[in-house]
């Protein structure tokens, strides 16, 4: 996980539904535990021929207790707008509190969690799944109700490649928690390589973006690029028959 603007996120659940669609990714077992059903409901996937994207959008995820905005001082002696709840639970594990609170995905029920972290904890996005999972399978045996939890309240918007895979795979997170709830986006995007072909499958560069075009000869290895072209969809030909078309000039 790397760090980037005090935020550092890693997904899952994301990442474990795009890599199920290509059969030649291996994750690590901190990745196969159960899939939130809930969540996976509302998970879109496209396979594509250059890239699996997964992505969840939670929607507004509201609060199953009363909560409101207060502030209080972190750790390093500032001020912050925090959210007040009632009705979580907290325990000490591994000398980290960690806390559990309801909320609601259109009346089904989910958790949010939260831990205070030691400030020079390393950010491994395996050995924090591992934690996380570990804190929850041994949370009911330790927790304790509390009348209030203040946690911070956040406007994440991160995205970074994902370290530590035998394939390349990038993601992207935001995350909005206030006093009327909770509101999670994340997409898991794996590149791959052509298939072969078996059946006809057509690709088409310029539907998502710009193109880049250039020429070589010889080895590829060694040939250096001759003319690289870099051009957006305002510079490209118009289609005959559209509004916009004018016939080419000749020379």
């Amino acid at each position: 996980m790397e760090l980037r603007n005090g935020i550092a996120a890693f997904d899952p659940v994301t990442l474990r539904i795009a890599a199920e669609q290509l059969l030649t990714v291996q994750l690590p077992e901190a990745f196969d535990g159960d899939l939130p059903d809930h969540l996976v409901d509302l998970s879109e996937v496209e396979v594509g021929p250059f890239a699996v994207i997964a992505r969840i959008d939670t929607g507004q995820l509201t609060w199953d207790r009363d909560a409101s905005r207060e502030v209080f001082t972190t750790y390093r002696g500032t001020e912050a707008s925090g959210v007040r709840l009632s009705g979580a639970k907290v325990a000490q594990l591994d000398d980290v509190p960690v806390a559990r609170v309801s909320v609601r995905l259109n009346g089904d029920k989910l958790r949010a969690w939260f831990a205070e972290l030691p400030a020079e904890t390393p950010l491994d996005s395996l050995e924090i799944t591992e934690r996380v999972r570990t804190w929850m399978r041994d949370f009911s045996r330790h927790d304790k109700r509390v009348d209030t939890l203040t946690v911070p309240q956040q406007n994440v918007n991160y995205e970074a490649f994902v370290k530590g895979l035998d394939r390349s795979a990038r993601q992207k997170i935001t995350a909005v928690i206030d006093e009327h709830g909770a509101h999670v986006t994340a997409e898991t995007v794996i590149p791959m390589s052509l298939p072969s072909f078996g059946g006809r499958r057509d690709a088409k560069l310029g539907e998502k973006g710009p193109v880049l075009f250039w020429f070589s000869e010889g080895n590829e290895n060694k040939a250096l690029p001759f003319a690289i072209v870099y051009t957006q969809a305002e510079a490209w030909v118009v289609a005959e028959g559209s509004d916009l078309f004018q016939p080419p000039v000749t020379r």
